[in-house]
């Protein structure tokens, strides 16, 4: 992330946050819709084969997300590296206003 947004730390954190929160709502989110179960089970076979069925679906979801984010990272970095990501220089929030004076009236 340092790459991309050209050593401007606190936003480098700040995007990293954002991507790890919306990586995790989606992926639960996602979770728990696949955990409903439709049909009746009877026997602990059958339990198991479906609670294995949804795990290892989930699971591999869980391996194309992270290579979708990977491949947005790289694109990202790739992208910054080539000068087609226009960051703005850094405002330097040190500087005060200069305000005049209040002009009496006469």
């Amino acid at each position: 992330m340092m790459d991309i947004f050209h050593g401007r730390k606190e936003m480098a954190v700040a995007t990293n946050q954002l991507f790890k929160i919306g990586f995790y709502l989606i992926n639960m989110g996602f979770a728990l819709y696949i955990l409903r179960i439709d049909k009746e089970m009877l026997t602990a076979q059958s339990t198991f084969e479906v609670l294995s069925m949804k795990i290892g679906g989930f699971s591999i979801y869980l391996g194309i997300m992270l290579l979708i984010n990977l491949y947005l990272f790289f694109r990202g970095k790739k992208a910054a590296k080539k000068g087609g990501a226009s960051v703005p220089e850094r405002l330097d929030t040190n500087v005060k206003a200069v305000v005049p004076p209040p002009v009496m009236p006469r």
